[in-house]
This record gives C-alpha cells, structure tokens and sequence, in this order.
C-alpha cells in the first residue's frame, strides 16, 4: 500500500474513531459549518465582482443614467391630491 495513503487512512480512523474526543457526529457538523461558511464566501465574492467581472463585455455599449433625460410627468389622482383637514392616531393596548 502506498504510504501517503496508509497515512491518511490512519488519521481518517483517528478523526473518526468513537474513543477519540472528536466524535464522527461532531466532525460532521464542523465540516457541515466549514462548507457553509465557504459557500458563503464564494456567493460575497461573485456578489462583489459580479457574474461579468469588472470588465463588460466587449462591443457591449453600457448606458449611463444621464443619456436617458425624459421624465414623464403623471398627475396625482384627485383622491390623493385631497387631504383632510386633521388627522387623529388611535392606539390600542393589548393586555
């Protein structure tokens, strides 16, 4: 048998022996939180550089928000445009 491999069976069954302090049940949730936390970690980063990078694709035209000035005006309905007078709170107590 190959040595680096007898090696790591020999520290497989250690981690993973029922006499040792770290329990199988324990090394699974540790490698259940390290996988979630490296997911986590891979999603920030593609999050932060985007699914394109930081570069956009060539012959891609990229549109800035000042080339597009049109502003439609629409008017307020006559049902918001009326205000009443005063306004009163009411507060209930539960309890």
């Amino acid at each position: 048998m190959d040595p680096r491999k007898r090696e790591l069976e020999v520290i497989w069954r250690r981690i993973l022996s029922e006499d040792n302090r770290l329990g199988r049940r324990t090394f699974l949730k540790r490698m259940g939180f390290a996988c979630c936390g490296f997911a986590s970690f891979l999603t920030a980063h593609r999050l932060n550089t985007g699914s394109r990078g930081s570069e956009a694709i060539a012959g891609e035209k990229t549109i800035s928000m000042t080339e597009h000035s049109q502003v439609i005006n629409v008017p307020i309905p006559p049902l918001d445009a009326s205000r009443p007078a005063g306004t009163e709170t009411a507060t209930f107590a539960l309890g």
